[in-house]
């Protein structure tokens, strides 16, 4: 399975397993940067850096890590355990026990900042997505009258890529939702609307019948953009 998603000659990087997945703030937990030598199996791979065995890679044996295996345009994402060192040829190669699924992860541009307040969605078809883009909020209002079954969520995060929320509702990826954001109480904004595409959607692993939905924004301006970021900000320092 490894040989079908990875190649030869792939960056891996070790974290320490101080963080939650989901935090955008990894670098700080970063052990060291390798390279993939050789798959054995599907639970054990060899990856080289340079230098003697004895070099200190800051890798620890009976120490859990997180890694990141960049293949081409794509970072898999898993557990692993470091097991033994040895040199040969002035490289260092390293034996890595893998102890969890490699899950494919995004790549993400924008932090993501916790956000739980109510926010209101229609879902588009798509002829409709390019007759809302670009029109001012005035304009939008009176388009708001052909859209029907407005429905309220509840946000999980918001980032300057798009927001994510949580509901018993299962989207398809590739539908369109127009959102009313709630900047209530950030400089006197209240209502902010955008359109998004649904680029994830999946069941909680530990809850049932309730599905992890993901959107990005289409069609906003980098002006938008710098106030949804700017919101994000406000809402860190509201925590302080």
């Amino acid at each position: 399975m490894l040989e079908e998603l990875l190649s030869n000659e792939s960056k891996v990087i070790f974290y320490k397993c101080l963080f939650q997945p989901e935090i955008d703030s990894m670098e700080k937990n970063k052990v060291c940067c390798c390279q993939l030598y050789r798959i054995l199996s599907d639970s054990e791979i060899i990856v080289t850096g340079t230098g003697s065995a004895d070099e200190d890679t800051g890798l620890k044996k009976h120490e859990c890590y997180i890694i990141d295996i960049y293949n081409l345009n794509k970072v898999y994402r898993c557990n692993a355990y470091y097991i033994s060192a040895n040199s040969e040829d002035g490289n260092c190669y390293y034996t890595i026990r893998i102890v969890s699924p490699a899950q494919k992860v995004q790549r993400r541009r924008y932090q993501r900042y916790p956000c739980h307040s109510f926010f209101a969605y229609s879902v588009l078809q798509k002829e409709q997505v390019y007759d809302i883009i670009n029109k001012e909020w005035e304009e939008v209002k009176k388009s708001l009258a052909n859209l029907h079954g407005f429905k309220q969520e509840v946000l999980s995060d918001i980032s300057g890529g798009g927001i994510r929320f949580t509901s018993k509702q299962l989207f398809k990826k590739g539908e369109y939702l127009f959102c009313i954001l709630n900047f209530g109480g950030y400089n006197n904004k209240k209502a902010f609307p955008v359109i998004c595409e649904v680029v994830y959607s999946g069941e909680l692993v530990n809850v049932k019948h309730i599905f992890d939905i993901r959107l990005k924004y289409i069609g906003i301006t980098e002006q938008q953009r710098e106030q949804i970021i700017h919101f994000g900000f406000w809402l860190e320092r509201q925590k302080i």
